[in-house]
């Protein structure tokens, strides 16, 4: 069996912190372990999202700001 690197990447502006929740609960469910979660912050200026993103603590999320465009 192969055990690829999967990447999974998710753009996040302004994002209701109650779908970002779930989509991230969801993903780190999965049974298959060997992926990463790029999170693509880009330019929110949302305070709930931004403090939600900023606690965001695990080995398999990494978390991408950009300042928008």
């Amino acid at each position: 069996m192969c055990n690829y690197l999967v990447s999974i990447i998710v753009p996040v502006y302004n994002t209701n912190v109650m779908y970002l929740d779930c989509c991230l609960n969801s993903l780190l469910q999965q049974d298959y372990k060997n992926f990463e979660i790029i999170i693509v912050n880009d330019g929110s200026t949302d305070i709930e999202t931004i403090n939600y993103l900023s606690n965001i603590h695990n080995d398999y999320t990494k978390i991408v700001n950009t300042p928008g465009g």
